[in-house]
């Protein structure tokens, strides 16, 4: 069990396979965050998005919104920083659906043993469902062809 786990993604809009991927981590830690990735003009906002997932979920998550830094998708050593900003610490473990993933793991561990000396714990990182066998959905999809896919969305 791990104390504290993030999981952030653009969830526009919240989907079956979000909920998989916040299920798995909420299972596996004491305290989940949930970043709310979002660019400005979205519909919907990043709020929105964030007040679905927090009715879904209520109190057993933590939910921030957090815009999207342009051109650092694929930063790794980026999002590690953005990362501990955001939480003012360091996670034990993140969990992705996508290939960043372990890198971003490995960024923040260097990050924390930068910040911290060696005695800094590593974080780890948790793939969950990667080739979207379980859940063969992504927000792209659901974007494409919402009233065919509408069985994937969340309630709210």
């Amino acid at each position: 069990m791990y104390q504290r786990g993030v999981v952030v993604g653009k969830f526009w809009p919240v989907h079956s396979g979000h909920l998989h991927l916040i299920d798995t981590a909420l299972a596996q830690c004491d305290q989940l965050h949930v970043g709310v990735v979002y660019d400005y003009g979205q519909k919907p906002t990043g709020e929105q998005r964030a007040d679905a997932l927090e009715e879904i979920y209520g109190s057993l998550i933590v939910v921030d919104v957090l815009p999207n830094p342009p051109g650092k998708d694929e930063d790794s050593a980026y999002w590690a920083w953005y990362t501990h900003q955001w939480l003012d610490d360091f996670p034990d473990v993140v969990f992705t659906s996508e290939s960043y993933g372990e890198s971003w793991a490995e960024e923040l561990t260097k990050l924390n043993r930068k910040l911290n000396g060696w005695a800094a714990y590593p974080t780890r990182h948790v793939m969950v469902d990667l080739d979207r066998k379980r859940n063969p959905i992504s927000g792209t999809l659901v974007r494409a062809d919402p009233f065919n896919l509408w069985e994937e969305l969340s309630p709210p």
